[in-house]
């Protein structure tokens, strides 16, 4: 992981640390990840690196959410209320979320390269991101 990464991560543990429940947690995600989108919105399609949502991004802004979880019962049934969310951005988001609760994945020795890549490959194949296609 690069240094930009490191400060991101870190940046986005501060902020959810800060927040007082789950649910304001969850709710900063979904607009952080509304957030990117917009962002990504505003670059060419050309810029194929920056101009749509990361899996790397989809990653560490799902995974520092878990970290923060203080009541996973609760929160899995926040989450699980807007698996189908209109927004592709929520719905993907959510979704990791979801499975990395739900499988109990070692967020300390895991990295994005397994299995949540390829979980966020095949979430893209049967749910596509509307901008990409």
């Amino acid at each position: 992981m690069n240094e930009v990464s490191n400060n991101q991560e870190s940046e986005v543990r501060t902020i959810l640390s800060k927040l007082s429940s789950d649910d304001e947690r969850f709710e900063w995600v979904k607009k952080n990840i509304m957030d990117i989108q917009e962002e990504a919105d505003k670059l060419p399609e050309w810029d194929a690196d920056f101009a749509w949502i990361t899996n790397g991004e989809i990653y560490w802004l799902a995974k520092d959410f878990v970290s923060s979880i203080k009541d996973t019962k609760h929160t899995l049934g926040i989450v699980k209320a807007d698996l189908q969310h209109e927004e592709w951005p929520v719905r993907i988001v959510t979704s990791l979320i979801e499975y990395l609760i739900s499988n109990n994945i070692d967020l300390e020795n895991n990295d994005l390269n397994y299995p949540q890549n390829n979980w966020l490959d095949d979430y893209r194949e049967l749910d596509p991101d509307p901008t990409e296609i």
